[in-house]
């Protein structure tokens, strides 16, 4: 059995590989000196254990060099700090231990990398495949800079091994991405996130720079590429699907508009003259110039990822369904009959999605979500001689990252382009004196950030593992309170500071847990079997309110309603005139509940007299949150797609709301796990 290779450390925004020496802040390479860097291994290789100077100087200096250790050690650790942007006074990476040493005290990812091999050896005990009938994967993946990293690699597997052979990163500007991808073979196309917006870039398949696409569209999104590679279908306009569908050469030159059709997602048909379109819960068959509309199948979720099998009999599809909050794979004949799922029921599978078929092998290759990450499957194609090889699918690939949005490269079969993508924030605080966003403690990667009562602890949790930690304001004494497979959200400390509530995802139906501060207790309180999301504390502590659906089911508003839960006797009751509310938020003093409706739209609740419950139309709200003293609530302006444009307050005396600070132009991404998710400071800072 091989060595497992050095690892790959990760803390906030910071990677650093053991094995190369580099150290990376959001994706982009910084310069560390060797002796900073073996301090700073030393330390990560023991995460929140005090690491002696004894201990650093055998691993700086040999037992025959003559020099002043503890200057040279301080100098050391001072210039390591600097780097990291960490201070000595308040730190948030490395701690002092007086007379004994020092500590790293941010929460460390240890990961071990990817090893490229050319050996036969299959895993699981599997037949080795002819080397004729190896696949050869390449994946693309770029990095987003603060937020989110996205890698594109070049992968080899063979069909009967589930294992990655070989990876090649294509793109590396630094920008988070998402799919469809599309490629002529030249190029691939694809779309970037950036804080103002979506918009469309391109990079050579052999990797280089990323150039942006022009063109006059708003807000484009990819759908499909012609099959001679000429032209790319285009959905664009303001808001959400559907939206017009547009056909746009790939060369150059004006989009135009085809017909009067909003769709959700559009393909070509085998026949380059007709197109294949989503629209709510239907497929519509349609010539290119927009006429002849014919209705294919009607589905009970809503379709999209809707791809063509090479022989043109059958139409693949992912639809998404709302009340299981499911994503699934589906298959239908060309005529519209046999509607069927495509994969039988498995936990790994049970996401599955954006599918793509290889003209040249038939295989067909698609993504499915599971314990947290992503992973492109492979159905190898059917053999008449060989049946029992033809329906069973097979993971291609594992590992740190996760991988999605798979895209044949039509000039080489053996190739497939997909998105590396590895989750990681930056947790930041508006500073008002300078208008800017700046890191806070020490830019971890967190989010659902609450500050008990006293303002002296933060329970947050771990972007994107959903683990729930516990630290004092200054970023000392901090503690992991829930570990894997718990996944937590939304934290929120009690009136007394003893305890910390929060919704459980990782079970199906959301529930509601509460665990004491110094992580013992953990227990449900939320009723078994009930969906629940948002809890809330009551100004004494004695009773939690909580949304009756979980943000999964949000779009279904016969669902939302606010319950109250009496911690003593576990009694659960309806919140009056709370129907149609979801992400409850009780006001500090008790007074008021505010809460979401489902056009999105802020609704304060008035307790004591409900003639004075209001809500303010016309700007869909995100993360509402009370000010310290609770005369105002901040919250998103979600009126943009997909990010949100500013922070607004409103004054509940006033009733006027302003804009704080606006988001567009700030150069970073908003990001969190359903949502981008934003919090305040106890001085009511946005964070």
């Amino acid at each position: 059995m091989g060595s497992q290779p050095p690892p790959i450390y990760r803390f906030g925004l910071f990677e650093v590989d053991s094995h190369s020496g580099e150290v990376r802040r959001s994706g982009v390479k910084i310069k560390l000196q060797d002796q900073p860097l073996q301090v700073l291994l030393t330390l990560l290789a023991q995460p929140g254990n005090i690491v002696s100077r004894e201990e650093l100087r055998a691993a700086l200096w040999q037992r025959d060099t003559f020099v002043d250790f503890d200057a040279g050690l301080n100098t050391v650790i001072r210039r390591l700090r600097d780097t990291l942007g960490d201070s000595a006074d308040n730190p948030t990476l490395i701690e002092t231990v007086p007379r004994r040493g020092y500590r790293f005290i941010a929460p460390v990812e240890t990961v071990t990398p990817v090893v490229a091999s050319d050996s036969g050896a299959l895993p699981h005990g599997r037949p080795a495949a002819s080397s004729k009938r190896l696949l050869w994967i390449s994946a693309l993946g770029a990095v987003a800079i603060l937020l989110v990293a996205f890698v594109l690699f070049s992968v080899s597997t063979s069909p009967a091994s589930d294992s990655p052979l070989k990876f090649a990163q294509i793109t590396h500007d630094g920008v988070a991405k998402s799919g469809p991808l599309l490629s002529d073979g030249t190029r691939i196309y694809f779309s970037e996130l950036t804080p103002t917006g979506r918009v469309l870039g391109q990079v050579a398949a052999a990797g280089g720079e990323v150039i942006p696409v022009a063109m006059a569209l708003q807000n484009p999104r990819l759908c499909n590429i012609s099959p001679d590679g000429s032209e790319m279908l285009v959905l664009a306009g303001e808001g959400e699907a559907p939206l017009p569908l547009w056909i746009m050469p790939v060369a150059g030159g004006s989009p135009r508009r085809i017909g009067r059709i909003l769709a959700n997602d559009a393909a070509w048909c085998p026949d380059p003259e007709r197109l294949v379109y989503a629209a709510g819960h239907d497929i519509f068959l349609v010539r290119k110039d927009g006429t002849g509309v014919q209705r294919l199948v009607t589905v009970e979720g809503v379709p999209t990822g809707l791809c063509w099998s090479p022989d043109g009999r059958w139409l693949r599809f992912h639809a998404w369904d709302p009340a299981p909050a499911s994503l699934s794979l589906w298959e239908v004949r060309e005529d519209g009959t046999d509607l069927h799922p495509l994969l039988p029921a498995s936990s790994a599978l049970a996401s599955s999605s954006s599918g793509i078929w290889s003209s040249a092998t038939n295989t067909f290759f698609f993504q499915a979500v599971s314990e947290g990450r992503t992973d492109v499957w492979a159905i190898p194609a059917s053999r008449r001689w060989l049946p029992w090889l033809s329906a069973a699918p097979v993971r291609l690939t594992s590992g740190p990252l996760s991988f999605s949005a798979p895209a044949v490269n039509p000039d080489n079969p053996r190739e497939l382009f997909v998105l590396g993508t590895s989750p990681r924030a930056e947790l930041v605080r508006f500073d008002s004196s300078s208008g800017r966003f700046l890191p806070y403690l020490g830019g971890i990667s967190a989010e659902g950030v609450d500050f008990s009562r006293d303002g002296r602890w933060i329970a947050f949790t771990a972007y994107p593992g959903g683990a729930l930690w516990r630290c004092r304001t200054d970023g000392t004494e901090r503690r992991q309170l829930t570990f894997p497979p718990m996944r937590a959200f939304l934290p929120r400390w009690s009136p007394d500071g003893g305890s910390i509530a929060f919704v459980d995802i990782s079970q199906e139906p959301w529930a509601i847990r509460v665990i004491s501060s110094a992580g013992t207790g953990l227990r449900q309180v939320s009723p078994v079997g009930l969906a629940a999301s948002d809890p809330t504390w009551s100004p004494v502590g004695d009773r939690l309110a909580f949304g009756g659906v979980d943000i999964t089911h949000a779009d279904d508003p016969s669902k939302f309603v606010i319950r109250m839960l009496e911690l003593a006797t576990a009694r659960v009751t309806t919140l009056e005139g709370s129907t149609g509310l979801f992400s409850p938020r009780w006001s500090p003093d008790g007074r008021h509940m505010a809460a979401i409706n489902a056009a999105s739209e802020l609704t304060v609740l008035d307790l004591a007299d409900s003639r004075n419950t209001f809500t303010i139309s016309g700007l869909k709200a995100g993360f509402p949150s009370w000010s310290r003293r609770g005369d105002a609530l901040y919250f998103q302006d979600r009126s943009k797609p997909e990010i949100p444009g500013r922070i607004l307050r409103f004054s509940v005396t006033s009733r006027e709301v302003g804009t704080v600070v606006e988001l567009e132009g700030i150069g970073r991404l908003p990001l969190g796990t359903f949502a981008s998710w934003s919090g305040l400071t106890p001085d009511d800072a946005p964070l």
